[in-house]
């Protein structure tokens, strides 16, 4: 990545932090939730304008809030939707490790920040949801100062930090080791995107011939979305493969949807 083009995100990313007031469209919000099929029971670092759920802690005394300040109150047996300020980030990512819980959080593309490798390397599962200019309402702060959400590129990550699934990473890392092994995989490489999107494949449970064919695809693709759109495409196709099994034919739409996308 040139310097110039890094400069251009930290400038937009540095204007999105001082605005501050903006919102996530509901329709993006709701498609999250039934793509990653969570049922969301409260959102953290909201205010009474921009809250996506129900239930919510502010970041301010407003109207409607359970709390304030959410990183002094427990987040145990709780399922948040996060999307805090920037600079909470790193201090989010403790909580969540401390209080060993399942959570999704909602945050820039920023190469280089420390927060964001880890979100990258320890997540579950994560997609974009868009750029920050089309999937953000501006609020009426942001409205009066005359500013404009400059365009940075957004998005989701689905943090599962719950002690059975530490114990289960164990079996994932040996069986990834020896799946990276086999495909010449080693060194630094390892430890790139190519492992933690066959991490992915392993999580969601999809067989061996599955993991060896996206692996081998994920060396010679070039983007995250050439990432994410294999790893549906084997995911629907494997769905209808067992459907077929069991009655016959199946219409499979979802593949077209995602090869249209």
């Amino acid at each position: 990545m040139s310097q110039e083009l890094k400069n251009e995100i930290a400038y937009a990313l540095s204007r999105l932090l001082r605005a501050g007031d903006y919102k996530l469209k509901e329709k993006i919000f709701q498609q999250t939730c039934l793509l990653m099929n969570l049922n969301l029971t409260i959102d953290l670092f909201s205010q009474h304008f921009n809250n996506l759920l129900p239930i919510f802690m502010s970041t301010i005394r407003g109207h409607g809030e359970i709390a304030i300040d959410a990183l002094n109150h427990t987040w145990k047996k709780e399922l948040p939707w996060i999307h805090p300020p920037i600079p909470l980030l790193p201090a989010v990512l403790k909580k969540i490790r401390e209080e060993q819980i399942e959570t999704i959080i909602v945050a820039p593309l920023w190469p280089g920040q420390i927060w964001y490798t880890e979100l990258v390397n320890e997540n579950v599962q994560f997609f974009m949801l868009g750029w920050s200019n089309e999937i953000l309402l501006p609020g009426s702060l942001l409205n009066k100062m005359n500013l404009k959400l400059s365009p940075s590129k957004i998005y989701c990550f689905l943090m599962d930090k719950r002690p059975e699934r530490e114990e289960n990473s164990g079996q994932i890392s040996l069986r990834l080791k020896k799946l990276l092994d086999v495909m010449g995989i080693k060194g630094k490489q390892a430890y790139s995107f190519r492992q933690s999107a066959a991490t992915q494949l392993v999580v969601m449970g999809l067989g061996e011939k599955f993991l060896n064919t996206y692996t081998g695809h994920a060396r010679n693709s070039k983007s995250t979305n050439e990432y994410l759109v294999f790893v549906e495409r084997l995911k629907d196709n494997e769905i209808a493969t067992k459907l077929s099994d069991t009655h016959g034919q199946v219409e499979c739409n979802s593949i077209s949807r995602t090869q249209q996308r």
